[in-house]
């Protein structure tokens, strides 16, 4: 066991939550983190996992991914981590390997019916991850195929279109992808962001292999079947190859990782203005729930939704409307006629109005991202040295001296720069300390299979083609934006 001056202090990065009130403002600082990536890493949260003792393990692979597909068809997903790794300049060491590293996580809520198991549920509760605010600030999306082709008038304000956005424009940076013990990942991830799963597994392999140009790493592949570790659950390897840095750095002769993490990024929405004019006063309130007692756009609308505000608008409308009748019957010429009279309030403002909407907020307060909730986890163990994963000021939670870290903390953000900082391990290991003619890519577009001793190998072939609902969106892409997401040089169709 390392010594106390050869541990490193457990550290989690902060993290830019994305939600369905930032995302549009978001979207360009965060294709800006993927312009700049050497590569990504990604994890989910399921709201379950379907019956492990079932089909979902089949030695039979065919049948496996009928499985799979099913879960990521029955289930939905709750979080995205994304974690971006762009290589920094070494600080006068050449045996220094430095990444600075944006994270971000997303909430999402599936806007059609699932299931969910009150195991998943109950984990992920007991671990961090506040389900109410999931359903209440959830980055709407619809999975499977989508009938609309174009993209719609509100696109660049949209939140399910700035996420899809997001995606595609990930998979068109054709960098590599990382994922741990990632085979599930990949079909919600298809299923919920991209078009409908396809009937076989051949196509599936076959599409993916399009998506992801960059290549496919899965780090417990790497950690199992090359690298031969006695355990490869994510949070264990992490650790310790987290300490095998802060050692080699100690030393002073070997090659060694740091990472830096971005602070969240904090972006400022600007509500639209408030109408004025004739219809100032309706706008006071919003007339779709004031008609229906329902509001799609819920807490996020920019208008009140306080009873007491529409019943003091109505009064005071209906009030204006008698009085300006009343005033007009009075205004006869000697022929009968009604003289015509300027109305001189076009806007209804009252004192009851004005009190009411203080008490009663419209919901347009700037909306500013300070969400760092993932906490640096503190011990009574020093920092080993400064080149610490992160520079940037820890939040400091104090659990009992027995609570295991990695056990009471959990999120989708967290593991995927735990996977991204595993294969930056892996590939420093593999390319530079134990070299190879090829490096890491010897492993590229390998997926761990549970329970089998070869991965799914991620490659084209002449007997499988791609599937339709892939055509129709490599076409759509294609229409949108003049490229698509890239692929293979040759498709895989006859």
């Amino acid at each position: 066991m390392a010594s106390e001056k050869g541990r490193p202090r457990v550290m989690v990065p902060k993290y830019t939550e994305v939600t369905v009130h930032n995302i549009a403002s978001m979207q360009f600082g965060i294709q800006m983190a993927i312009n700049r990536a050497v590569y990504i890493s990604v994890d989910f949260e399921f709201s379950g996992l379907g019956d492990r003792k079932q089909q979902t393990r089949s030695d039979d692979l065919a049948v496996r991914y009928k499985a799979l597909a099913n879960v990521a068809q029955r289930y939905a997903l709750l979080t995205m981590g994304l974690t971006t790794f762009e290589l920094a300049p070494s600080k006068g060491n050449d045996l220094e390997h430095r990444y600075t590293v944006n994270n971000f996580a997303f909430l999402l809520k599936c806007q059609k019916d699932y299931q969910v198991s009150s195991a998943s549920l109950s984990f992920l509760a007991d671990t961090g991850l506040d389900l109410s605010r999931v359903m209440r600030d959830g980055i709407p999306y619809m999975p499977g195929t989508h009938k609309n082709t174009m993209a719609p008038a509100d696109a660049v304000t949209n939140p399910e279109w700035c996420l899809r956005s997001i995606l595609t424009h990930t998979l068109s940076r054709k960098v590599p992808f990382i994922i741990h013990n990632g085979l599930l990942d990949l079909c919600f991830l298809y299923e919920a962001f991209y078009t409908e799963l396809p009937d076989t597994l051949d196509s599936f392999i076959v599409d993916l292999y399009e998506l992801f140009a960059g290549g496919l790493y899965d780090t417990k592949y790497i950690a199992d079947y090359v690298d031969r570790e006695g355990a490869s659950f994510l949070s264990y390897l992490y650790r310790k190859y987290e300490r095998e840095q802060v050692a080699r750095k100690l030393k002073g002769t070997e090659h060694f990782l740091t990472f830096e993490a971005n602070p969240p990024l904090h972006v400022k929405i600007q509500p639209p203005p408030l109408l004025s004019g004739k219809r100032g006063a309706d706008r006071l309130f919003c007339e779709h729930y004031a008609s229906f007692g329902y509001c799609k756009n819920g807490r996020q609308c920019f208008y009140s939704h306080d009873l007491d505000v529409i019943l003091d608008c109505e009064e005071k409308g209906l009030a204006r409307k008698s009085k300006k009748r009343k005033r007009n019957n009075h205004k006869t010429d000697s022929n009968g006629t009604v003289a015509t009279t300027e109305d001189t309030t076009d806007i209804v403002k009252t004192d009851a109005i004005t009190d009411a909407n203080k008490q009663t907020p419209i919901h347009n307060e700037p909306d500013v991202l300070m969400q760092p909730a993932l906490p640096v986890l503190s011990s009574s163990i020093p920092p080993a040295s400064t080149s610490s994963p992160l520079t940037a000021p820890p939040i400091v939670v104090n659990l009992p001296a027995t609570t295991a870290v990695f056990e009471v903390y959990h999120s989708a953000a967290f593991d995927a720069y735990m996977t991204g900082c595993v294969f930056a391990h892996q590939q420093l290991h593999h390319t530079v300390i134990e070299t190879r003619p090829n490096g890491i890519k010897d492993f590229v577009n390998k997926i761990n299979l549970m329970g089998k001793d070869k991965p799914l190998l991620i490659q084209p072939s002449a007997f499988a083609k791609i599937s339709d609902g892939h055509r129709d969106m490599k076409k759509r892409l294609f229409e949108e934006s003049g490229g698509g997401t890239g692929g293979s040089s040759g498709e895989s169709e006859t």
